[in-house]
């Protein structure tokens, strides 16, 4: 069963709109905890998902993790700046607000260079159609990380 769209704006915007007093240690523990569900379950995910022969297997997963430690460093940084953002919200300076922003809109930049470069290599590996399925589950995987992160993140005060 599909959800409507409408239901899931609106579920989306109450959300954010009637999320109580957080602390950053709730929001520490629920992104620390996320990544790590992710990280363990990621690489098998992508496998099943894509159904791939064990020769498959072999010529991938080494270009997989290549690209996989990439993105982690940028999901690092990514998880260190929520941490602190988390720890700071309620009184950030506009500097360090803007300073904040930037180094997102970095992440999410080098992050979309890491793609695009990998996209070479797993076309060695990958099928097309194999390709834009790995590009679309990692996508969603991220959706689903960035959604629980929402949920979890307050707006800045």
């Amino acid at each position: 069963m599909r959800i409507p769209k409408i239901v899931t704006f609106i579920a989306v915007c109450l959300l954010i709109t009637t999320a109580g007093p957080v602390r950053a240690v709730d929001v520490e523990k629920e992104v620390l905890f996320t990544r790590a569900m992710i990280q363990a379950n990621r690489t098998q995910i992508v496998l099943n998902t894509l159904r791939l022969s064990e020769e498959q297997i072999e010529a991938f997963s080494p270009v997989y993790i290549d690209y996989w430690e990439e993105i982690n460093e940028q999901n690092t940084r990514l998880t260190d700046l929520i941490l602190d953002y988390a720890a700071n919200f309620e009184d950030l300076s506009d500097d360090r607000a803007i300073s904040m922003l930037d180094e997102y809109l970095d992440i999410q930049r080098r992050k979309a260079a890491v793609k695009k470069k990998h996209v070479r290599k797993f076309k060695r590996v990958l099928n097309p159609k194999k390709l834009v399925q790995l590009y679309q589950i990692e996508n969603k995987m991220d959706a689903i990380i960035m959604m629980e992160l929402a949920a979890e993140v307050p707006l800045v005060k």
